[in-house]
């Protein structure tokens, strides 16, 4: 019989990344904007990547986005457990590439399934094809990444990590560049379907038409070092008894890409999905499979609105499940079951909704901001959400 297999366990293999420090000094570059291609190579749409510069001159490198405040990080030439298919960035061949006051200055730092150490360095990082460039920003030259101890598999391929918080420009790229005034606007944009953009310094001309009538602006809450808002209740579209389920008072919610998960209450995570009438629910399950519903079924399922403090959202059941393909040796044992363990197909739809581990704070995966154009704005301090069609 196989060990209880959830959707976390599932995303395990495929959800690392890097949480280190950094100190930034100003760059002089003039005011800007970037328009950036995303790409999502790995499956579940877990991670993001997109595609800048480093040193002078420009050496290319793939760096996972995040929303949160880790500083930027650059595997280097000589980096050992760095993928073999993966490029390196060779401090040797930059003309700007310094570190603090000629020093050697030691980072070592745990994140997810990921160990790494580097070296503290300031680069110059170029922004795509706008030439936005901005000078002495902190990176953590790496030059050792390794599973955690006990871990088994190889970790995920990074060429580099950049975070867009909204404070913190030791650590963030974003919050650097709003800080050294190099951008036209203190905002960026996102868009996680295709075609999949980040774009910094203006709103996208792109989707214009859309946010001007149905962008919906959510209070950043104050001071926030993540780009954080209240969340007052969920509930489902289709009101029925036991479709609304209020949170705690003091709920925020915090938006991530580094998973795709929704993290809940427990204590609300189980009526919901009862609601949505999952399957897997019961710890009898002989199959242990994570809660799910027939990928057919999604279409007739109601959407889950999500109240930030009486500003609603929803996304549909396109969104909160994630086609999942059914591994050989749990098929084995659906076979031998007369019914075929109730599932037909190859390929079920499971929850991304999961349990809130502790703490108030929900977290909204990219399953969540894939249903949506979002404006993440320092400069009025919301996150704006208009829902995208399709």
């Amino acid at each position: 019989m196989l060990p209880n297999t959830s959707i976390v366990d599932i995303l395990t293999g495929i959800a690392a990344g890097f949480f280190l420090l950094g100190n930034p000094t100003p760059s002089t570059k003039p005011n800007g904007t970037a328009h950036l291609a995303l790409e999502q190579p790995f499956t579940f749409a877990a991670q993001y990547f997109t595609n800048l510069t480093i040193g002078s001159p420009p050496q290319p490198l793939s760096f996972l986005l995040s929303l949160t405040p880790v500083s930027t990080v650059a595997a280097a030439q000589d980096c050992t457990h760095c993928c073999v298919e993966g490029r390196r960035f060779d401090r040797a061949k930059s003309t700007t590439y310094h570190r603090p006051d000629g020093d050697k200055r030691p980072i070592d730092s745990d994140h997810d399934l990921i160990r790494i150490s580097g070296i503290e360095a300031y680069e110059t990082f170029t922004l795509g094809d706008d030439g936005l460039v901005i000078t002495n920003h902190t990176f953590v030259d790496a030059d050792h990444f390794a599973p955690w101890d006990g871990v088994d598999f190889e970790p995920v391929c990074y060429e580099g990590l950049l975070s867009l918080a909204p404070s913190d420009s030791s650590s963030s790229l974003f919050a650097h560049l709003a800080e050294s005034k190099l951008l036209e606007r203190n905002i960026f944009t996102l868009r996680l379907r295709e075609p999949m953009t980040l774009t910094l310094g203006v709103e996208d001309s792109s989707s214009t038409a859309i946010t001007k009538d149905k962008l919906t602006r959510l209070p950043l809450l104050p001071q926030a070092t993540n780009w954080q808002t209240h969340l007052s209740s969920l509930s489902l579209s289709a009101f029925t008894q036991g479709s609304y389920f209020p949170l705690p008072p003091n709920t925020t919610a915090l938006f991530t890409l580094g998973s795709p998960l929704m993290r809940i209450p427990p204590p609300i995570l189980t009526p919901l999905l009862r609601s949505l009438n999952f399957s897997g629910l019961d710890d009898d399950d002989p199959l242990y499979l994570p809660p799910h519903v027939p990928c057919t079924q999604r279409a007739s399922m109601p959407d889950v609105l999500f109240d930030f403090s009486g500003k609603k959202v929803g996304i549909s059941a396109f969104e909160y499940t994630i086609e999942w393909t059914i591994p050989d040796e749990i098929r084995r044992q659906m076979k031998g079951k007369a019914d075929g363990g109730g599932i037909e197909g190859e390929t079920i739809c499971i929850s991304a909704f999961a349990p809130l581990v502790a703490g108030e704070v929900v977290e909204l995966g990219s399953a969540f901001l894939r249903a949506f154009y979002s404006v993440f704005d320092l400069d009025k301090g919301t996150i704006g959400l208009t829902p995208l069609d399709g």
